[in-house]
């Protein structure tokens, strides 16, 4: 289960996540990212021309938080964590937040509230203004509807 909101140059995504721990820990949740997005004109130009011709694509993670919980564990999103900064693909290390385990929802939510000062967290300040601030208002219910069905997703 993927979802992806473009807004300018960024995306926020959405997805059930799997992956195992070099001690064989499991955890699985819901991966919230911001992410590049890139654009390019389409490779052969349209007879007309359109602006759907433009490609775009959703390149490297900026900003991460895994909404985690451990296989088997005691308590639900006990697993749940940050990654605020990436150096290319590869995440800072994780950062915990009591208030992501006690109500991960609540806590995307407030940081998703502010998506320019996660960019700016995340040493991408300069993509701020890109940003549609208006549109990213209006997209908002439709992001945490994603973020909540992928909470609440159970592989079959």
């Amino acid at each position: 289960m993927r979802s992806a909101v473009i807004l300018g140059a960024i995306a926020v995504t959405t997805e059930y996540w799997e992956e195992s721990q070099a001690d064989g820990t499991r955890e699985s949740g819901c991966r919230v990212q911001l992410r590049r997005v890139r654009t390019f004109p389409a490779p052969v130009p349209p007879p007309v021309p359109r602006r759907d011709a433009v490609f775009w694509a959703i390149e490297e993670p900026l900003w991460r938080a895994d909404l985690f919980s451990e296989v088997g564990g005691g308590a639900p999103f006990d697993a749940a964590h940050y990654h605020p900064t990436f150096i290319g693909l590869t995440p800072c290390a994780r950062v915990a937040d009591a208030a992501i385990q006690q109500d991960p929802f609540a806590w995307i939510s407030s940081r998703l509230a502010d998506v320019p000062a996660m960019l700016a967290e995340a040493g991408h300040a300069d993509l701020v203004r890109s940003l549609d601030q208006d549109g990213l208002r209006q997209v908002m219910p439709a992001i945490l509807a994603n973020v909540r069905a992928t909470l609440a997703y159970r592989p079959g």
